[in-house]
């Protein structure tokens, strides 16, 4: 955690980072810890039993395909966020109760942020979907592009969670 200045007590340079998860500024003593960040993924599967990729606009990782979703706001609960996410992402409408959550994995996001990501699927969804806000493209692909190089991050396990869901 870099901070120009205490958030505490506003010193210059006071904050020192002591290992990765932890700083404490040598003017108030107080204490910050480098806490994982809240993050939700939602998972869309068609008919055919494709899933719902997005292409990042930007950094980390521009490029790389993900699942449509993004970090919990402050205060936020973590379905409205999955809605808001979707929404500006896909232009989706999705009522929170159509999400089911299925599985968490932590990882690392960027060096130095770490995020617990919650991965739910849509049972159901309204509208056409549209690429927009920090994903420059949306494309239906199959369950295996997930070990793609082309995808981040990894979910280890996720196809054997995520079985169930695809249709018979």
């Amino acid at each position: 955690m870099n901070y120009a200045y205490c958030p505490q007590c506003g010193k210059k340079g006071s904050v020192v980072e002591e290992n990765q998860t932890h700083s404490r500024c040598s003017n108030c003593g107080t204490d910050f810890w480098n806490n994982p960040r809240a993050a939700m993924s939602v998972l869309f599967i068609n008919d055919k039993g494709e899933l719902l990729f997005g292409k990042r606009a930007f950094e980390p990782e521009k490029g790389k395909y993900d699942f449509p979703g993004g970090f919990v706001e402050y205060n936020e609960d973590l379905f409205d966020a999955a809605v808001r996410e979707v929404e500006e992402e896909t232009g989706i409408l999705i009522d929170k109760r159509d999400l089911e959550l299925i599985t968490t994995y932590t990882l690392e996001y960027m060096p130095g942020v770490s995020a617990i990501d919650l991965i739910l699927v849509a049972k159901k969804w309204e509208g056409r979907f549209k690429a927009s806000d920090d994903v420059a493209e949306l494309e239906w692909k199959p369950l295996s592009f997930i070990y793609d190089e082309a995808f981040r991050p990894a979910y280890p396990g996720l196809e054997a969670k995520i079985s169930r869901y695809l249709p018979s």
